[in-house]
């Protein structure tokens, strides 16, 4: 027989060692669940009843709970990242509607007067009626065939 002091002290071990064995026994227990498999059963507690109740589980039909628990989850991806993606265009309009006006103050800004009516061939234009007030939101240059972003206070 060893001596007491110098056998290990097992008093720290085993309730550590107890709580471990609970959650492994649980997170089996959720995988069965969640896969719809039935619970593997240890041979050395396995009785006679308990081996005939063991045999009926595994000829019943397959659990629909893993084809059910995946489109769950599918859904619920999509779902996420249609609220992500709405959620960066909405950043992105945010963020171009700030660089539209170039961050700059209504006080900064030209504006100048229509002195004939336009009418806009593409979306990308600003239809123009004579006397209209435009807003110039880039700065006024003296190149002559350069196009102007302009805004109208309804467009």
């Amino acid at each position: 027989m060893a001596h007491p002091a110098l056998e290990p002290d097992c008093t720290e071990i085993l309730p550590m060692t107890k709580v471990r064995v609970r959650i492994s026994e649980q997170v089996k227990k959720w995988f069965y669940f969640a896969t719809g498999q039935p619970i593997l059963v240890d041979a050395k507690v396995l009785t006679a009843e308990r081996f005939d109740k063991f045999a009926n589980e595994g000829n019943s039909k397959a659990s629909r709970r893993p084809v059910i628990l995946f489109f769950l989850f599918m859904f619920v991806l999509l779902w996420l990242m249609s609220k992500s993606i709405q959620r960066l265009q909405q950043k992105q309009m945010e963020a171009s509607a700030a660089n539209w006006t170039g961050g700059v103050s209504i006080k900064e800004l030209e504006f100048c007067k229509a002195l004939f009516d336009f009418i806009a061939s593409s979306p990308a234009e600003l239809s123009l009626k004579k006397g209209d007030i435009v807003a110039l939101l880039d700065p006024v240059t003296q190149e002559a065939s350069k196009w102007w972003r302009g805004r109208l206070r309804t467009r």
